[in-house]
Formats: structure tokens, sequence, C-alpha cells
């Protein structure tokens, strides 16, 4: 017997734009659908806010050792909360 999945479809809608994104990442992750994509960024995104959450900080250095706090992706609510920087939080996009 075949068992019966707690699954629920949800349908987003995405400008050309997102979805070009969502394609190169597809790409990056080596997926080939959607879905995928946004199961890897989920996972990507829970981890970094439990580390920040646990009061760890999540460093980005650039090719010349220059670091950079990771903040951008959190709100500024987050950021205070958790010790980051809420004047940096939700820049655009890189």
């Amino acid at each position: 017997m075949t068992k019966l999945l707690n699954n629920k479809r949800i349908t987003f809608s995405f400008p050309n734009e997102e979805l070009n994104r969502i394609d190169s990442m597809k790409s990056d992750f080596e997926v080939s659908t959607t879905t995928d994509v946004i199961k890897q960024s989920l996972t990507i995104v829970e981890y970094i806010s439990h580390m920040i959450k646990t009061g760890n900080e999540i460093v980005i250095r650039n090719k010349n050792g220059e670091e950079k706090p990771l903040e951008m992706l959190f709100g500024a609510k987050f950021a205070m909360q958790y010790g980051g920087n809420h004047n940096n939080a939700k820049k655009p996009r890189v």
C-alpha cells in the first residue's frame, strides 16, 4: 500500500528576474527543480538563523582577506534581538 505524504501544494508568483535567479541557483545547487532550490535555500537560511540565535557570527571573507558579518538576510528586529547591527539589516542583494 502506498503511504500518502503529508504535503501541501502552494503556489508562488515570481517576477521574471527572480525566476532567472532561481534557474541560476538550480545549476549552483546541482538540482533540477524550483522546489529543490527552495528546499535548499530554506535549509541554508535555517542553519544561518540557528547559528546566529545561538551566539555565533557568520563572517564572509573575501579573496583579499577582508571580513564582513553576514546580516543582510534578516530584518532589523532579528538583528537587534540577536546582537547584529540593525543598520545593516535588509541590505540590497549582491
